[in-house]
């Protein structure tokens, strides 16, 4: 048997390609291909795949019985597909029919436009927006070197791209090069500003302003030419917290690049004897999925190396090490916590509804439906966890439901948050983290648009 799983490295994934029984997750829907060398028939015989949506169905039993190129053209492949209740019932009344592949398209469709088995959303909110941001990145560098009477081929170029993407409005190519410029700006402050000397770096004056915007966004930016004189007294009295805000700022447009390594806890080397995870014995995973389902021991990084030694492999890169002891009884669930000593409205106005970078989150594991599990994340775990930066979107658990609806049939999902106040009172909300947070909130965004001008009008009633 081949897996094609998550922790399954590149080289590993092409060597399952080959096996008689390949274990895949839904990452291969597209652009994969399960070559099988030198066989005339077609290269999958029988596939078993589950299927919410309409689309999966398709593309999922349509890896079954493709014969372009093969000598062999009239061997049937057969295929399972798991689908709702309600899908299955109905398309009993076709039980026994053939079928081109397009008329079972068009079938799926039907079912699709009475509400079963919708296709999933297309998630174009995010291409729309963030994507453009992520588009410019190069077109960024390679102004920075190419010479100045070039810049109009430039505008161009980026002009052809919100062609591409069908954006009609978006930022000005101004807009978005001030955004990277500010970028490699906050950057390089940062790395004297972490020193902490004792007189602030050159440009504190406009993080001091972004900083109190951000505070106190009813009360605007200030002027910079205002903030100059007070610059000294933040940098003794609010240093940390100074470096803290710029920092989130450079983290939040650090995860726009990263899609693939988008952020949903640390990252854990772990040894696996038994392959019950991988079919490398040594790998490197999320952390918060290995501790919700497996039994795990966190070790220190030097017995870990001695493990890598004896296995012949490097030791791999990881905020954590542990060994794969076995499967949970029970899955457990991921609840995310988080501390704050400013009361609630203080704390929405900051951080909720939009992309922020939120330091010092912990983790409770608990039974579904059930009670926090005492004792079930190592203590090394919730260091790790607090340490980090993390890209967050917050939305009320309890009221947001309309906004939810946009991410309904969609990859992306929010784990649970409880928010202790100052006051001593808490709150739930729902959190999407790294990269699903700028896709959520790109999605959502017309939803908080209308939210805030409810608001505004209320507060003037």
């Amino acid at each position: 048997m081949g897996r094609i799983t998550g922790p399954e490295p590149e080289s590993a994934r092409l060597e399952a390609t080959a096996r008689d029984l390949i274990l895949a997750t839904p990452t291969v829907d597209i652009g994969y291909n399960f070559d099988k060398m030198g066989k005339s028939r077609q290269n999958v015989d029988f596939l078993v795949c589950d299927a919410r949506y309409g689309d999966e169905l398709v593309q999922r039993i349509g890896r079954a019985g493709r014969v372009l190129g093969k000598d062999m053209t009239d061997l049937p492949s057969r295929a399972v597909a798991l689908v709702p209740d309600e899908a299955a019932a109905s398309m009993a009344e076709f039980d026994g029919q053939k079928m081109s592949r397009l008329d079972f398209r068009r079938l799926v469709e039907n079912l699709a436009d009475t509400g079963v088995l919708p296709d999933k959303n297309s998630l174009y909110g995010y291409i729309k927006s963030h994507a453009v941001l992520e588009c410019f990145w190069p077109i960024f560098q390679l102004e920075r070197m190419m010479p100045a009477y070039m810049y109009d081929e430039l505008d161009r170029l980026y002009r052809l791209v919100l062609e591409v993407f069908n954006v009609e409005s978006a930022r000005s190519f101004k807009g978005f090069r001030w955004i990277f410029w500010k970028h490699t700006y906050r950057k390089a402050w940062l790395q004297e500003a972490r020193k902490k000397p004792l007189t602030p770096p050159e440009g504190t004056a406009e993080h001091i302003a972004d900083w109190l915007e951000w505070r106190e966004p009813a009360c605007g930016r200030p002027d910079v030419s205002e903030v100059e004189q007070y610059v000294r007294v933040v940098w003794e009295n609010s240093r940390d917290e100074l470096i803290d805000f710029v920092e989130g700022q450079v983290a939040l447009l650090d995860s726009l690049f990263s899609f693939r390594d988008s952020y949903n806890g640390p990252r854990a080397a772990f040894y696996d004897p038994n392959g019950l995870l991988s079919s490398q014995r040594i790998n490197v995973y999320d952390v918060l999925h290995l501790i919700s389902y497996y039994k795990t021991h966190v070790v220190d990084k030097e017995y870990f190396a001695e493990i890598c030694k004896r296995e012949g492999v490097h030791l791999p890169k990881a905020d954590l090490y542990t060994v794969i002891k076995g499967h949970r009884d029970k899955k457990l669930s991921v609840m995310l916590t988080y501390s704050t000593g400013e009361e609630q409205e203080q704390f929405e106005s900051k951080w909720f509804r939009k992309v922020v970078a939120l330091r010092g989150i912990g983790v409770a594991l608990r039974e579904r439906g059930g009670d926090v599990v005492t004792g079930a994340v190592p203590f090394q775990v919730q260091r790790v966890m607090r340490s980090k930066l993390i890209p967050v979107l917050l939305i009320s658990a309890s009221e947001d439901y309309v906004a939810l609806s946009r991410v309904k049939g969609t990859p992306i999902w929010p784990r649970r948050m409880e928010v202790y106040f100052g006051d001593g009172s808490s709150d739930e909300y729902l959190a999407f983290l790294g990269t699903s947070a700028f896709i959520a909130e790109a999605e959502m965004r017309w939803y908080f648009v209308s939210k805030s001008r409810a608001e505004a009008k209320a507060i003037i009633l």
